[in-house]
Parts: C-alpha cells; sequence; structure tokens
C-alpha cells in the first residue's frame, strides 16, 4: 500500500469519524466560509444543506453577527484562542438545534431550555489561524441531573427537619402529634403512636387507610374548625390553637385543644400543617359544672337570673341593630304558696319543675325561659315582630298558649293539683329600656294581672293591651265571618288597549255588623292563624261560580277569564293543586279561564316548591300571574325559570308613572322585560287618564283601576259589560 493510499484511507477515516460525532462541528476557512458540517449540524439544523457551497457564516445564521458565539469566532481567527460560549443565561438557545424541539412561549418559566456549550477552536500552524472549528454541545441532560440531584437533596434535608421537628412535639409531653396534608379534609400523613392510648385509634390505621382529619371532627365543629384555619392563614398567622370535639375510636366524644403549625415552601405558599392535639374534656366537664352551678337553677336546670340578665343585654343590642320588637312574660304561679304550706317542699319542688318543662315544650328553640326565685319564671320571645303591635299581639298569642297550657291538672304524688299562671308582658326595647328595667316593668304587669283575678295576661301599657285585645276579638270574629256569610267579593275589570274588557280581578270584602272591615286589617291576621286557607278556598269557589253565572247570560262583552289572589300559606298547603283541579271540574270551567296571582313573597319563601306548583297548574292550563310586581328583592333572579303568563305592576309605580322619572324609568323596564320574557303587563292602580295613555304608549298591555271602575258586586259588573263601550281609552 502506498503512502498516499494510507494518507487517503486515513482521512475517510477521520471525515467519518467526524461525521458521526454526537455533537455538532462546523469548520470555516480563514474567510469564515463554511467548509465542513458533520451529521449532527445537518440534522439538527434547517438552514444548512448537506451539500454545502463554500456559504459564509454570517448568511446560514445572521441572527449570530452581533453575538458572543461570532465575536469568539472572530477572535479565534485573529488571535488564535480558543473560546467556549453558553448559552445558560439566555432566553433562547442558540440556533444550532432542531426548532421542532422548542416550545415557544414568552413565559421563561414555561419554556424549555435547551442549554449548549460552543467550543471555538482555531486550527493552523501559525498565530493567523487558516481554519476555525466550531464544536456544539448539548449539555441540557447534565444541568438538568445536577437540577434533580439537587431537589433529591433539599426534598431530604426537609425531611430530616421534619423528622426532628415531630420528635421535639411529640417529648414535649403527652399530647398526640400530626401531620396533615393541605388538601381538601385535610390527609393524615402522619399521627404519633400514642394515638390509641389518648384516642383509641391506631397510628398504622389511620396512616395506610388515608384517613382525613376532618373524619374525626364532630359534625357541629368542622365549620368552626375550618372557618378558623381560614382566618389565621389569611392572616398571615402561622401559629395557632383552637378547642373542638372530635370522635374517639370507641364512639366517644372528646374535647381537644389543638395547636397547629403552619409549615411554608421556599416561595410561601402551605405545604402542610403540623402540630399536636391535648384532651381536654375532663377540663371541659369541670368548666361545664361550674357554669351550670353559676348560670342555671339547680331545681329546674333552667337558666338563673344571671344568666337571664346577660341574654336580656344581648337581645336588646341585637333587636336595635336589626330593629326587631321582641317579648318579655313575667310569670308567677297562682295558689302556689298554698300548695307547698299544705304538701310540703318536696310536692312544691315537683310541681315547680313540671312547669318548667310544660314551659320548655312551649316556646321556641330561639326563646328562653328562666327561673328567677321561688315560683315565678321569666319567658324572653326574640324577634317577634319589626311592628311593635305585632309583636304584642304575637306575645299575647304565645302567653296565652302558655296560661292554657299550665293551667292543665297536675298529677305529683298521687295528688291532683291545680294552679294558674298570672303573667305580665313587655314588649322591648324602647327608648331608656335596659334589662332591669324590663323585667320590673313585667313584674308589674303581672301584679295588674293578679289583682284582675288572676289567671290572665296583662301587657305594661294600656295601648298594647288595647290592641292584642282587639286582635283576639277580630280572630274570633273571623273565624265565623266563612260560617256566618259575612264576606263577600267584589270585582274589578282589566281592559285591554283596544278597549275590550278580558278579564276581572276578584277581591274579597268582610262585612260585620254593616260595617267594612278592611282587607289590610284582617287578611294578616287570617294567614297567621291559618283561617286564610277556609278564606282562599271560598274565594276561588265563588269566583268561579260567578264566572260562570256571566257566562250563561251571553253578554256581549263576555270576559275569558277571572284573577284570583292566591295567599302565601293557601299555596304551600298540601292540597292546593287538587283543589284546583276538582273546583275546575265542578264548575265546569277551562282551565285557562282561571287565572291564580301570587306575590314575590311566595316565590321567596320557597323556590323550589314555588316552581313545581306552578309547573304543575300550569301543566294543567291555569294561568300564572305575578301580584305587585317590582316590589320585592328576588323576583329578577328567579323569574327566567317561572312559568308565569302575566306580571302585575305595582300600583306604586303607577300611580306618578307620567310624572316622576324613575316610576317611567321602572315602569319602563317592566314592560321591556316582560315582552322579552313573552309576558303580558297589566297596570293596576290607574286613577288617572294621563297615567294611561304613558301607559299605553310604552307598551303595557292590560289596565285595572278606579279611572276605569271601582271593585263592583256581580251584579254591577253584569250591567258594567253591558254598557261598556271603551270610550275612557279614547
Amino acid at each position: 500500500m502506498s503512502a498516499y493510499t494510507s494518507f487517503l484511507e486515513q482521512t475517510e477515516l477521520i471525515e467519518k469519524l467526524l461525521i458521526s460525532l454526537n455533537s455538532g462541528l462546523i469548520l470555516l476557512d480563514k474567510d469564515e466560509n463554511v467548509i465542513f458540517v458533520n451529521k449532527w449540524v445537518i440534522d439538527s439544523c434547517p438552514e444548512i444543506d448537506s451539500a454545502i457551497p463554500q456559504q459564509k457564516f454570517l448568511d446560514i445564521f445572521p441572527e449570530l453577527k452581533s453575538g458572543r458565539v461570532y465575536e469568539a469566532i472572530v477572535n479565534a481567527g485573529i488571535n488564535g484562542f480558543p473560546s467556549i460560549v453558553s448559552n445558560a443565561l439566555n432566553r433562547h438557545p442558540f440556533p444550532f438545534y432542531n426548532p421542532i424541539k422548542l416550545i415557544k412561549s414568552n413565559d421563561l418559566q414555561k419554556s424549555e431550555r435547551i442549554f449548549q456549550a460552543i467550543h471555538i477552536v482555531p486550527i493552523g500552524l501559525s498565530r493567523q489561524s487558516n481554519y476555525c472549528a466550531i464544536f456544539i454541545n448539548d449539555v441540557s441532560p447534565s444541568v438538568m441531573r445536577e437540577d434533580a440531584l439537587k431537589k433529591q437533596v433539599e426534598k431530604k434535608q426537609l425531611a430530616v427537619r421534619e423528622l426532628d421537628q415531630q420528635k421535639k412535639l411529640f417529648e414535649a409531653g403527652p399530647s398526640v402529634v400530626f401531620k396533615l396534608d393541605y388538601r381538601d379534609g385535610y390527609p393524615v400523613e402522619y399521627v404519633s403512636p400514642n394515638l390509641y392510648e389518648q384516642f383509641f385509634y391506631h397510628a398504622e390505621d389511620i396512616i395506610d387507610n388515608n384517613f382525613h382529619f376532618m373524619d374525626f371532627i364532630h359534625a357541629d365543629d368542622v365549620r368552626g374548625y375550618q372557618d378558623h384555619i381560614l382566618v389565621n392563614i389569611e392572616t398571615d398567622v402561622d401559629h395557632f390553637e383552637q378547642e373542638y370535639r372530635i370522635i374517639d375510636g370507641q364512639g366517644g366524644i372528646r374535647w381537644v385543644n389543638d395547636f397547629t403549625t403552619v409549615i411554608r415552601k421556599e416561595d410561601g405558599q402551605i405545604s402542610y400543617f403540623h402540630g399536636y392535639l391535648i384532651d381536654v374534656s375532663e377540663h371541659k366537664l369541670i368548666e361545664k359544672q361550674i357554669k351550670k352551678q353559676a348560670f342555671y337553677d339547680s331545681l329546674t336546670s333552667l337558666p338563673n337570673r344571671r344568666m337571664l340578665t346577660e341574654r336580656l343585654n344581648q337581645d336588646i343590642s341585637r333587636a336595635r341593630r336589626h330593629k326587631f320588637y321582641n317579648a318579655l312574660l313575667f310569670m308567677d304561679l297562682d295558689n302556689f304558696k298554698y300548695i307547698n304550706d299544705s304538701l310540703g317542699h318536696g310536692v312544691g319542688d315537683e310541681l315547680l319543675v313540671e312547669v318548667a318543662k310544660r314551659i320548655t315544650d312551649r316556646i321556641r328553640l330561639e326563646d328562653m325561659a328562666a327561673r328567677i326565685g321561688g315560683d315565678e319564671f321569666v319567658i324572653v320571645l326574640s324577634e317577634l315582630d319589626k311592628d311593635m303591635e305585632q309583636a304584642a299581639v304575637k306575645g299575647q298569642i304565645i302567653a296565652d298558649s302558655l296560661r292554657a297550657k299550665l293551667s292543665a291538672s297536675y298529677s305529683i304524688r298521687g295528688n291532683e293539683l291545680h294552679t294558674s299562671p298570672s303573667i305580665g308582658v313587655v314588649i322591648f326595647p324602647r327608648p331608656g329600656d335596659e334589662s332591669q328595667k324590663i323585667i320590673q316593668n313585667a313584674d308589674t304587669a303581672m301584679y295588674h294581672a293578679k289583682a284582675a283575678g288572676r289567671n290572665d295576661v296583662r301587657f305594661f301599657t294600656e295601648e298594647m293591651q288595647l290592641a292584642a285585645d282587639n286582635r283576639l276579638h277580630l280572630e274570633k270574629n273571623l273565624r265565623m265571618a266563612v260560617t256566618n256569610q259575612e264576606l263577600c267579593l267584589v270585582y274589578q275589570p282589566q281592559v285591554a288597549k283596544g278597549g275590550e274588557v278580558l278579564a276581572c280581578e276578584s277581591l274579597v270584602r268582610w262585612i260585620k255588623d254593616n260595617k267594612i272591615i278592611s282587607p289590610a286589617d284582617f287578611i294578616p291576621v287570617a294567614e297567621e292563624t291559618g283561617i286564610i286557607i277556609d278564606i282562599g278556598e271560598w274565594v276561588v269557589q265563588e269566583s268561579c261560580r260567578q264566572f260562570k253565572a256571566w257566562q250563561q247570560l251571553h253578554l256581549k262583552n263576555a270576559i275569558q277569564h277571572i284573577a284570583v289572589n292566591i295567599s302565601p300559606k293557601q299555596f304551600r298547603d298540601s292540597n292546593f293543586i287538587q283543589f284546583v283541579e276538582n273546583t275546575l271540574r265542578y264548575h265546569q270551567m277551562e282551565p285557562s279561564e282561571l287565572e291564580l296571582e301570587i306575590t314575590e313573597g311566595i316565590v321567596i319563601a320557597d323556590v323550589e316548591d314555588t316552581i313545581e306548583k306552578m309547573k304543575q297548574l300550569k301543566a294543567m292550563g291555569v294561568r300564572l300571574a305575578m301580584d305587585d310586581f317590582g316590589t320585592g328583592y328576588s323576583s329578577l333572579s328567579y323569574l327566567k325559570n317561572l312559568p308565569l303568563d302575566v306580571l302585575k305592576i305595582d300600583q306604586s309605580f303607577i300611580r306618578d308613572a307620567s310624572k316622576d322619572p324613575n316610576d317611567k324609568a321602572i315602569v319602563s323596564t317592566i314592560i321591556s322585560m316582560a315582552k322579552h320574557l313573552k309576558m303580558v303587563t297589566v297596570a293596576e292602580g290607574i286613577e288617572e287618564k294621563s297615567v294611561l295613555n304613558h301607559l299605553s304608549r310604552e307598551g303595557c298591555s292590560i289596565f285595572q283601576g278606579y279611572y276605569i271602575s271601582k271593585p263592583i258586586t256581580g251584579e254591577e259588573f253584569s250591567n258594567f259589560l253591558k254598557s261598556w263601550d271603551g270610550s275612557l281609552l279614547f
């Protein structure tokens, strides 16, 4: 083999070796022409063609002209110094890499980083280098391995610190150490082995079965536990404590004191909770016993005078803040001294215990009954009403109920005993009221009850007593009104824009002793006592009867349907849907001939039940209207879900709709909204033609009010239909 052949073979071997390198190689001549690239460069750089003519380096990579790589190439050519250039500080790698492998993002934290080391090596025999070799190495795997190793070291260091903290906490005393993950339910990651000794749970079972700390907390305390943690976290408090109940492994209730430390990551985010529990059940029991002795009557277990005073002070403040009226009932047992003296204190004590039970059974959970000494009891009735007279009425009802319950006979130790309460009532708060003054005033009223013959109820003021008496008298008479045929209906026409009479609304009136009692006076009483169901059913039946009677007269202006108001209690009655169906069948009416008007209050009270019943009525074909629309505060939230046919705009907006800009805007909005929801609008309370004309221009569909006709009897309505020509509207 000749020397030349050997040289060629060696040259070919070197070229193959350079081509197969697992890194890039670009060879430049002294004029910066690319004269050689290996396979790695060809595969990785789309700018370079495998058959390279002598192209300028900067023609291929113009973006490197002002960069450190080109500066190093120039220095290598001039000075003959090799250089290493890294892109570790760059946002993006040098362009010697396939762009498909890059993630384009403006966020450096989310971008894939390609770490490169560029070796610039001058090649030549003199100081003035003839060639320049560019070696390109992707060192990303090495950097990533270093980062991973660093994270492992940090994780191990954190674990060592955690173990050290756990040990210190565990050695602090007879407490249960825990570590909780900061996720929903707070999964238990660690709990000390003494858990069983304290709370009858095996620590290994808790950890192995992925228990959540919330699973141990008493259901009534879960909300408070969560709220306490959130408040402290939001205020950046990293150490806090709280007391709550847990359920131990045997199903018992235990009180614990929880000392928690928040462990955060380096970026400030919460990693987990560390802490310990101490059983304070015995301490709580002692505390409860002390409180009971201090605040409760030892005989009846009712609150005593001290607790009554504290509660009364709280109720006064809360009532003033929320503008509610409360009632205080001061009660003394009639003839108790005689029973106590004749049959002994043992019998007397048992009688007092039984009285306390009867009182507790009668009052609401939010109310309070206290024994303040001897046979004297005080009852606080909270938030009765925002109207003082209505609060007095409700206080009278509860007082009478208690009087009846406590007056029933008692069987104690073979003796049938009879006693009754004398009750004084005070409505509070009023200006200048404080707890002792309220109790004193109620005590004074109680003595008036005794002076009136005992077994009676007296209010501290004559005005309130009069209101309560009037209300009871009204209720008594109202119960007989339907039976005595004292109720009657009147009808108010509803007229369309074109002048035709489309319908009427039936309105109930009560005539007692030739005097008309306002619905505003008796309807609230009927609603509160439940009498409204009987009255409401009579109104629906009578309205349907009258509608059919008009139909049989074949009047020229025959109406299409009749509208009836439905009370909340009547609507909530479980038999209401069946009642409507039976009534329509009995009177042989088409369902569309009956329109039921409900108020926004019905919707607010129980949205789901309201929608369900309305859907049933709608499926029957009954028309549905929202009465007094605009006076509530939540109808807009549910309006789109209610299957309504009609919106009746409340008359408070109608009266000045042609003058007041606010009323104009409200009425215009309601009409527009109704159109979009495909509902008809009825304007009630129209008293002037100017208002009617304005509403007509705004697009209101139907009009009702004294301008057209006052509410009239059935016979008068027949005559109205005969004579109506619609001229009032034009």
